[in-house]
């Protein structure tokens, strides 16, 4: 079928889909090895904002259950401020953590995605 589509029409890149951790490894493969064409993009839910750049080292790492550090540290990047980081970093060292912060801290981690998607992107916690 790769190889049908990129004949008939000439491809220059794919975008995997429906991307759920360590499933789609041989499709990626295979996409690359058929067509000789890279994979550009992953998309990993329904939105727009699911769609990722595509990182084969990164793709490797979850397949292999190494988890996704640079790609955890990325989101977490998105969701929160450098200086909401440091402050936050003050409240738990001088013991001033409390559940507001707590809750802000949790709806951060919830704007991440999913607790499956950033529990697989630790190291060792993958499904």
């Amino acid at each position: 079928l790769v190889t049908t589509f990129n004949i008939e029409i000439g491809i220059t890149g794919a975008i995997l889909t429906k991307l759920d951790g360590d499933s789609r490894g041989g499709a990626a493969l295979s996409v690359k090895e058929v067509s000789g064409k890279p994979i550009k993009f992953v998309e990993r839910g329904e939105r727009m904002e699911d769609l990722e750049l595509f990182y084969p080292d990164r793709m490797a790492q979850r397949v292999l259950g190494m988890g996704d550090v640079l790609s955890f540290v990325e989101k977490a990047q998105e969701v929160m401020r450098q200086e909401d980081a440091v402050e936050l970093q003050k409240k738990i060292m001088s013991a001033k953590f409390d559940f507001n912060d707590f809750l802000k801290q949790s709806q951060n981690v919830a704007q991440m995605g999913s607790m499956s998607r950033v529990v697989g992107m630790i190291p060792g916690m993958n499904k």
